[in-house]
């Protein structure tokens, strides 16, 4: 193992800190705000004291919020603001990676897994997001490194740290907590053979957990049987995380040979020092992990990378110390080199992966007026939508929705029609799709009820939706209430009924129009011959459209049956009529009532 000065070492501490703040900045604000990160700075703008109760109605304790709040109220509220807050322990958590690596197993693999580390697609992902995972892997690098150094010469001042920095990594993230039994692990298979030492470190470790359980049963939270929005994992899913945690399977195929060449070597040599680092870092890695699934299929789903993040350190770790021990400089350096560039080649600093709202509600905006309204769907992404529609309306949290809906934007889960029924003058509705593949949509085919698509944009995962509402231009109803019987009676002499007609005059030709008719009709003699007829005609000419709705013939059980017919029609002039008549070919005595034509445009 090289060993280096203490100045070096801060020297090259700073460096790695300095090249990730300067790359973890590259495209800071590309992406939109997602819904998570909209939902800690909404929350965020609210005094302490409701960041705190909020907190109390989540499984994340508060440690995030509270510093993001403090950090809002001095910087404001902008993407590169928000965003920087995890830049920063972005960078600290690189050059902590370094001194792990460093003091424990040489420089060189120091060195290799803080760029590992800095440059792994996965890393730079979350420290884009104004979320707290960037925190959380500094304080699980913190409490491993305590641990490692309480691990070389126990002292009181070693086992505080170790205490503190394990109860403020739980604190961060609930499922941080998997890493205490890693932790155990390597507590009882370092000082197996001092048993006073294990006692002293499983109470730093013990009393982490109780600090947090503290929290636990003080908040109403946990008191909760909330369902996930995902299932338990499977093979493919467990996939999925291993290759988003080491960018790329090639270097998963690299890391599994390596490591059965060096397994291979050391059973000849049987290096303990060796074997030691390499199970320290497989434990850090493996356990949180298999406890993680393990809990997921028999508790509660909580499988996925981001709650499961705090292993991924160890992986670049494990990586480097592995290429570390190969024999031979240049085999060493084309292995970095190599997983370099394929860590690299994985980098995608353009992603925008729950929608583009940026670009979403620029499109809106010219096209949103007083006669149109704004629905967005699901009802919680009224945080996103706000900070891009209308920033004062974020930037009020008590008051956001109320905001909105002065500008014609409503949001709820269905009812679409009822939500904007009742708002004067709405002709057009747009329709916010989110996230669809996790989150049911509204009722779609209630709304095309009452209105019809006319333009459809999407937005890297959000569909805008246009719909423009049909208006009534025509609606007849005939009860025949002047008729003593108050029926129409048609016999053999009759054939056809009287007639209803609505004008298209007033009908606007770059709507269409949806056309439905309805009949009741009554017979003693069966229903052959008797036909409810909708014709789209020029007065006293042949007509355009002629539909016909058979009704059933050996219906004689002579009950009262309705007959009706729907359609749409995209094709029309203004001098056309619509017409809804009764047909009774055979000349049954028949009984007509409440014949009604409806046309909307």
């Amino acid at each position: 193992m090289v060993t280096v000065s203490r100045s070096k070492q801060w020297t090259i501490f700073l460096s790695l800190v300095l090249v990730s703040l300067l790359f973890h900045t590259y495209n800071l604000e590309y992406a939109s705000y997602d819904l998570d990160e909209a939902a800690h700075i909404w929350h965020a703008q609210k005094d302490y004291s409701d960041v705190v109760e909020q907190a109390s109605q989540d499984p994340n304790p508060p440690v995030y919020n509270l510093l993001l709040s403090t950090w809002v109220k001095i910087f404001g509220v902008s993407e590169f603001s928000t965003r920087f807050l995890s830049v920063l322990f972005g960078a600290l958590g690189v050059g902590l990676m370094f001194l792990i690596g460093a003091r424990n197993f040489g420089l060189a693999v120091g060195i290799m897994a803080a760029l590992f580390y800095c440059f792994s697609p996965i890393q730079f992902r979350f420290t884009h997001l104004a979320r707290p995972y960037a925190i959380l892997m500094v304080t699980v690098l913190l409490s491993y490194g305590a641990l490692l150094e309480v691990l070389k010469k126990p002292d009181k001042r070693k086992l505080f740290w170790y205490y503190l920095a394990t109860t403020i990594m739980i604190y961060v993230h609930p499922t941080s907590v998997f890493n205490v039994a890693a932790q155990g692990l390597i507590i009882l298979w370092n000082k197996r053979k001092d048993f006073r030492q294990i006692l002293l470190l499983s109470v730093s470790l013990a009393g982490a957990v109780f600090s947090f359980g503290v929290w636990v049963v003080s908040i109403p939270y946990f008191e909760r049987n909330d369902t996930m929005w995902f299932g338990p994992p499977n093979w493919e899913d467990i996939k999925y995380v291993l290759l988003a945690f080491y960018s790329s399977k090639w270097i998963v195929f690299a890391q599994v040979a390596i490591l059965a060449l060096l397994l291979n070597q050391w059973r000849k040599s049987k290096p303990k020092k060796e074997v030691g680092n390499m199970l320290l870092i497989a434990i850090w890695a493996l356990v949180p992990f298999v406890i993680s699934i393990v809990f997921s299929l028999l508790l509660k789903p909580v499988f996925q990378d981001k709650y499961i993040l705090s292993v991924q350190p160890a992986m670049m770790l494990l990586l480097a110390y592995s290429i570390y021990q190969l024999k031979g400089k240049p085999i060493k350096t084309v292995g970095f080199g190599l997983t370099f560039v394929l860590l690299l080649g994985a980098m995608d600093t353009t992603r925008n992966p729950e929608g583009d709202w940026r670009k979403a509600i620029e499109y809106i905006q010219p096209i949103h007026d007083k006669n149109s309204a704004v629905f967005i769907n699901p009802w919680y992404e009224f945080r996103t939508f706000s900070y891009y529609f209308d920033r004062h309306s974020f930037e009020v949290p008590d008051s956001t929705i109320k905001l909105l809906v002065s500008k014609g934007v409503f949001t709820a889960w269905h009812d679409v029609y009822d939500t904007v029924y009742d708002v004067p003058k709405t002709d057009v509705l747009h329709l916010f799709l989110a996230h669809q593949d996790f989150v049911e949509g509204v009722d779609v085919e209630l709304l095309k009820e009452h209105a019809f698509l006319v333009n459809q944009k999407d937005f890297s995962g959000i569909s805008v939706q246009s719909y423009q509402f049909y208006r009534k231009i025509g609606v007849h109803l005939e009860d025949f209430n002047s008729e003593p019987n108050q029926v129409e009676l048609l016999d053999i002499t009759d054939t056809l009924s009287q007639a209803v007609t609505v004008s298209l005059s007033q009908a606007q030709k770059v709507r269409q129009l949806k056309i439905s008719a309805t009949v009741k009709l009554h017979s003693n003699y069966g229903m052959e011959g008797v036909v409810l007829i909708v014709s789209v005609e020029k007065e006293g000419e042949k007509p355009f459209v002629y539909r016909n709705t058979q009704a059933n013939q050996n219906d004689n059980t002579g009950g009262w049956i309705e007959l009706s017919d729907k359609f749409t029609l995209t094709d029309f002039q203004s001098d056309w009529i619509v017409k809804a008549y009764v047909m009774n070919a055979d000349g049954v005595q028949l009984e007509v009532d409440d014949l009604r034509l409806q046309v909307l445009n």
